[in-house]
Formats: C-alpha cells, sequence, structure tokens
C-alpha cells in the first residue's frame, strides 16, 4: 500500500516477479480471476490506486488535509503494456481501444505481426518509442485491458511448464494529478512486471524457435543480475544498456 501512495505522490514504483519457470511468478502477478482470495498483485494494486484517488477526492470534499489546503488534487490514468520477446518490444495493447465507460475495451486483432519499437534513453527518461498509452478510469478498465492484451503475451508449453512464458511483461500505469487552485502537479509511474522464468534446457526440453527464446530468457535475467548487483554495490557504472 505504501508504494500504491508513493505513486499518487509522484514516484516511480517497481514491483517485479523474479525466479525459475514454473515457480509460479505469473500466478503471483496475475493471480485468479475466479477466486477473489487469490486475486494477485497486479489486481490487488491496480484496486487500491483507484481507492486511495477515490479517498483523496472524498477527502477533498470535506475539507481534509489530504485534498490540500486550498482544494482537492485531479488525477489522470494511463495504462500501456508490452512484452520483451528474444530482445524485441512488442506493443500489447496496439490493438485495443480504449474502454468505453461502462464497457469492455474491444478485442485485439489476431493474425497481424506486431512490430519491434525502438526504446530511447534522454537523461534519466526512458521511452518507448510508438507505445499505446490508454486512459482508465477505474481498475476494471485497466484489468480488461490487460486480460485482453495478454492474451497476446508469447506463452508456450515446455517439459516444466505447461504454461510458460516465453517472454518479459510490462505494465506501465502513469498517474499525473494536479492541484486545481495551485496548479501544483505530480506524476509518477507503477511499474507491474512478470518476469518469464530462468530454465535448463536440458530440463525444459525445447529446441529450435524454444531454444532461442530460452537462450535470450536467460540472458536478460542475467544482465538484471549484474545491474541489480552493481546498484547494490553503488558503483559507478551500472549496466543499464545490457
Amino acid at each position: 500500500e505504501p508504494c500504491v501512495e508513493s505513486v499518487l505522490d509522484g514516484f516511480n514504483v517497481c514491483i517485479f516477479a523474479y525466479g525459475q519457470t514454473g515457480s509460479g511468478k505469473t500466478f503471483t502477478m496475475e493471480g485468479s480471476s475466479r477466486e477473489e482470495g487469490l486475486a494477485g498483485i497486479n489486481p490487488r494494486a491496480l484496486r487500491r490506486l483507484f481507492e486511495m484517488i477515490a479517498e483523496r477526492k472524498q477527502l477533498a470534499a470535506m475539507g481534509g488535509r489530504g485534498g490540500g489546503e486550498s482544494g482537492g488534487w485531479e488525477y489522470a490514468v494511463s495504462l500501456s503494456y508490452l512484452e520483451i520477446y528474444n530482445e524485441n518490444l512488442r506493443d500489447l495493447l496496439g490493438d485495443v481501444p480504449a474502454a468505453r465507460a461502462g464497457g469492455a475495451a474491444a478485442a485485439p486483432k489476431k493474425g497481424k505481426e506486431r512490430a519491434s519499437l525502438d526504446i530511447r534513453s534522454t537523461g534519466e527518461q526512458v521511452q518507448v518509442l510508438g507505445l499505446s498509452s490508454l486512459q482508465v478510469s477505474s481498475a476494471d478498465e485497466v484489468e480488461e485491458a490487460l486480460r485482453r492484451g495478454g492474451g497476446r503475451r508469447s506463452v508456450a508449453a515446455t517439459k516444466c511448464n505447461a504454461s510458460s512464458s516465453r517472454s518479459h511483461s510490462i505494465c506501465v500505469v502513469t498517474v499525473t494529478g494536479r492541484q486545481a487552485d495551485t496548479g501544483a502537479t505530480t506524476h509518477g509511474k507503477l511499474h507491474l512486471v512478470d518476469l518469464a522464468g530462468s530454465e535448463r534446457v536440458k530440463k525444459s526440453d525445447v529446441s529450435g524457435q524454444g531454444m532461442l527464446e530460452a537462450q535470450a530468457i536467460n540472458k536478460s535475467l542475467s544482465a538484471l543480475g549484474n545491474v541489480m548487483a552493481k546498484l547494490q554495490e553503488k558503483a559507478k557504472h551500472v549496466p543499464f544498456r545490457d
């Protein structure tokens, strides 16, 4: 909950699941839609985010400090969803129009190859060029878009996992706040990341395209591990570009 509140206050937050293939990372992040008690981190965090926005609006209407001394905050929330597959960035919401009030987003088109997106780094800002952004106003709209976008994610069966994620998925929720009377603004992002699992090809028994996927997954996880280690060491050079 403090992490979600930090996003409303203008900070960037990242929550990710890391581990071997078949260890339950996707279930941890997404959970089960059939049983409320089995909801994952994604739906719980998103629901709490919109609950906090509603609570702040209510406090503002009552004159509480959560809405500011001279008026309430207004928040705009947008969603992007992408996957990193074989070192290519793919937009999972590219063909999904914004959800309409009281309705669900349309299903993505099938049979259309998704182009790889380019990434640009300028100073401390990292931008994925051409990435779709949907305006959303409720957790239900976000969950519906993620469900449909998730249907486009690269998944395959291996001996280790009947439904193995073959890509890293990244859900980016951007929250922009504005204080009406003072003009003060905040800009925070919540990144919800489901990493593909590391695997030993002798155990997963993959070949051909599956072998290439495993190699790309293991290489990227190794690079991530190096970055985390360097950050912990407070090293002068952190190999983000790897």
